[in-house]
């Protein structure tokens, strides 16, 4: 479980969506803040982990991408961590 609050609603739970592999040094997760459903990615690394803000229509692509896609698709939604 990510170690710090979401942005958009410091005491709202994350819920947990997929798991979407490990890029550049940082595993990445997607989230949903339950308070308003505003999708995040979880990034962590040994050099810090944060939230970063994903679109509504990258959030659903990573929901629907099957796996041997999804590397190639956070590749590019991922490259400013490379």
């Amino acid at each position: 479980m990510p170690s710090r609050p979401l942005p958009c609603h410091a005491d709202a739970n994350a819920k947990h969506l997929r798991d979407l592999g490990h890029l550049y040094q940082f595993d990445f997760d997607l989230y949903r803040c339950e308070a308003c459903e505003m999708p995040w990615v979880w990034a962590f690394s040994s050099y810090g982990a944060d939230w970063e803000k994903v679109t509504g229509e990258d959030a659903e692509k990573m929901l629907a991408i099957d796996e041997p896609e999804m590397r190639p698709f956070m590749r590019v939604w991922a490259q400013e961590f490379n």
